[in-house]
């Protein structure tokens, strides 16, 4: 349960401006309830089978891709983000996280299913991670409405992010 939300990138070579084709780029996210698929308190969970909201696609010759989803959930001590990381080859270029305004996050979270979350929402400015890692450069600032003028009827939210492919991600996951 949740908004749907259609997330849109567009990864571009920081020294050419040219689209990134062929770059594997994972998200993964918790549900409308701030739960994780395959994490419990933290710690994987070997009897989950359960992949949602966890997805992989490749970019095209334009450097594009996208993803059908919900709008994210929060837990604490965490702002609402999707976590992301792009790779190509063997190589992980980038990790990071991608945030939502305040103002937007403040109405969807008075909407169901997010208004029966019993944790307290963190505002971006009080997650350690969007402050020290600059999070208000990873802000998806051009979101609209799916159809119509009704947010309840989902949200396409899009973003352009600039790697260099020649460069290995400081934080990379494996």
């Amino acid at each position: 349960q949740g908004l749907p939300f259609k997330l849109k990138l567009t990864l571009t070579d920081v020294n050419t401006c040219e689209p990134l084709s062929n770059i594997s780029v994972d998200i993964w996210q918790c549900d409308a309830g701030g739960h994780y698929s395959g994490v419990g308190d933290g710690q994987p969970i070997e009897s989950d089978k359960g992949t949602f909201l966890r997805g992989i696609q490749m970019t095209d010759n334009n450097g594009k891709t996208e993803f059908m989803t919900i709008f994210p959930g929060w837990y604490s001590p965490r702002t609402t983000h999707i976590h992301i990381q792009s790779h190509l080859g063997g190589r992980t270029l980038h990790t990071g996280q991608l945030y939502f305004s305040e103002k937007l996050v403040s109405r969807i979270a008075r909407s169901y299913p997010y208004n029966n979350t019993k944790t307290r929402r963190q505002t971006n400015e009080e997650d350690w991670l969007f402050r020290d890692f600059k999070g208000s450069e990873s802000v998806v600032k051009r979101i609209k409405t799916m159809r119509g003028n009704r947010i309840g009827n989902g949200l396409v939210g899009e973003i352009v992010i600039g790697l260099d492919p020649n460069e290995d991600s400081k934080q990379a996951h494996h």
